[in-house]
């Protein structure tokens, strides 16, 4: 990455150091180049907003660059069994670790959603560091099936399986004697 001074004097990747007379304003802007993103500042400043510093005292900054990373920490869904047959089947929510970039998110067989909030979409997004997931599907039509619905995000996949359950066996009761007739 590169960090520019306004004014202008610092142009670090080839210009990392300059003068400037005292009480002058000096704002540090980085950019981060591509495949990388900028992490922050240390030194006289902090976070990853603009650096101003005023010019009172020599002064050291540095800013720090990370190779962007859209592969997660390894991800799971629980099953879901015993779930009716058609029936729209949500699993628990999961967050995602492991990234300091937003990571490719698709879907296969199924729908999605970032925060687990309204819409389910089945169209590829992305999603941050930190944030949760749902996958929703439609559960088999049949008795007794499993559907399986995979969700990938930045190359790691996990499967959120559903389970219908057995039919239900309807027992016919006869009519009952009236009272008082014993048999």
């Amino acid at each position: 990455g590169t960090v520019k001074s306004g004014p202008s004097g610092i142009y670090c990747g080839r210009d990392c150091s300059e003068r400037y007379a005292a009480g002058t304003s000096v704002t540090l802007t980085a950019t981060a180049d591509a495949g990388s993103t900028f992490a922050g500042w240390s030194g006289a400043c902090t976070g990853t907003a603009a650096c101003s510093v005023t010019m009172s005292q020599a002064r050291s900054v540095t800013a720090t660059f990370a190779l962007v990373d859209t592969t997660p920490d390894a991800f799971a869904f629980a099953s879901r069994t015993n779930v009716l047959p058609g029936a729209y089947v949500t699993s628990a929510a999961v967050t995602i670790t492991g990234i300091n970039a937003p990571a490719p998110v698709s879907v296969a067989n199924g729908y999605y959603a970032i925060n687990c909030q309204d819409p389910y979409i089945s169209n590829p997004g992305t999603i941050a560091n930190g944030q949760t997931i749902c996958v929703q599907h439609a559960a088999a039509a049949t008795p007794a099936t499993d559907q399986i619905s995979t969700l990938t995000i930045g190359g790691v996949s996990a499967t959120f399986p559903s389970t219908t359950g057995r039919l239900a066996q309807t027992i016919t009761f006869g009519q009952l004697p009236a009272r008082g007739v014993g048999y």
